[in-house]
C-alpha cells in the first residue's frame, strides 16, 4: 500500500518537472483578447438611409422625370390656302389647340387630307408613312422658279416641295368683290374692308341684336377665315338659299358663315 502511494507521488513529480515554468509560461493577455474577438461572430451594422446627392459631374436636369412641354406656336399667318405650281395647293385649318386639318393637293391626279401636329415653330404630319414638316420660308426654297420672288411660303422639302401665298396684287383684285357691307336679318350685318397686308381683311360683324365686334381675317382666294369666340370661322361666297333666312332666299350675291344659320347678302 505504501509502495503504490509512493509511485503515484513520483509520477506526479515527473509531470510537474516536464511542464514549462517561468514568466513565459503565463498566458499573454493581448493574444487572449485577440483570440476572443476573432472567435466572436460578426454582426452587420445597418447604414443610415437618407436622401442621396447627385454624383459629381452629373446634371440635375438628367434626373427630371417629366420635362416641361414646349408650348405650341400661334397659328396666326399659317391657316388658309397656299399655292404651288400647276394648280397644286395646301390648305390649313385649325382643329384644336395643337391640331390642324391639312388639305393637300401635291399631285395633278389626287389630293388628300391629313391631321397635323402644331409644334413650337412648325407643323408635322404623316404622309405615306413618312413624317413631314411644314416650316416657314421664302420662294427660293420651294424649287419652283415662278415662286422665287414670293416672301411668304411654307416649305415641306427644300428645293422639292413648297407652297406660297398669292402675290398681294392678285389678292387685292380677287378681294374686291368681297369688300363692303352685307345685310343680314333684323339689322344684322357684316362689313369687309382691306387690312394691313395683301391677304389681311378687317371685319365688323353684328351677328346678334345686342352687340357687334371687330375681327382681323385672312383672305386666301376662296374664303376669309377669322377667329370668333375661340373658333375659326370661314366666310365663303354663296346665295340666299344658303343663309337660312327666308327674306334673303332670292338674293344671289351673299357671304355664308354657317350654312342654314348665318349669312349676309348684298342689299
Amino acid at each position: 500500500m505504501r509502495l503504490s502511494t509512493f509511485g503515484i507521488l513520483c509520477g506526479a513529480a515527473s509531470l510537474a518537472a516536464c511542464s514549462p515554468t517561468g514568466p513565459d509560461s503565463a498566458a499573454n493577455p493581448v493574444e487572449a483578447t485577440e483570440l476572443a474577438i476573432a472567435s466572436e461572430p460578426e454582426t452587420e451594422v445597418p447604414l443610415p438611409v437618407g436622401p442621396t446627392s447627385p454624383s459629381p459631374g452629373s446634371n440635375a436636369s438628367d434626373q427630371s422625370i417629366n420635362p416641361i412641354p414646349t408650348a405650341p406656336m400661334s397659328l396666326t399667318g399659317w391657316t388658309g390656302e397656299w399655292f404651288g405650281p400647276e394648280g397644286l395647293s395646301l390648305t390649313i385649318r385649325s382643329d384644336g389647340p395643337r391640331r390642324v386639318r391639312i388639305n393637300l393637293k401635291d399631285s395633278l391626279d389626287s389630293s388628300a387630307q391629313y391631321v397635323g401636329q402644331v409644334n413650337s415653330d412648325s407643323i408635322s404630319f404623316e404622309r405615306q408613312g413618312v413624317t413631314e414638316t411644314l416650316r416657314r420660308g421664302v420662294g427660293t426654297e420651294t424649287g419652283f422658279s415662278f415662286l422665287r420672288s414670293r416672301k411668304d411660303c411654307l416649305i415641306v422639302r427644300t428645293n422639292q416641295e413648297g407652297y406660297c401665298r398669292r402675290a398681294a396684287s392678285q389678292n387685292a383684285s380677287a378681294l374686291t368683290p368681297w369688300l363692303g357691307r352685307w345685310q343680314g336679318p333684323e339689322g344684322l350685318f357684316m362689313d369687309v374692308q382691306p387690312g394691313a397686308s395683301g391677304d389681311q381683311v378687317r371685319l365688323t360683324v353684328k351677328d346678334n341684336l345686342d352687340s357687334q365686334d371687330n375681327y382681323v381675317g385672312r383672305f386666301d382666294g376662296s374664303a376669309i377665315r377669322f377667329e370668333r369666340r375661340g373658333r375659326t370661322e370661314a366666310i365663303r361666297r354663296g346665295n340666299g338659299s344658303e343663309t337660312g333666312f327666308s327674306f334673303l332666299r332670292s338674293r344671289q350675291d351673299c357671304l355664308i358663315v354657317i350654312a342654314g344659320r348665318e349669312g349676309y347678302c348684298r342689299p
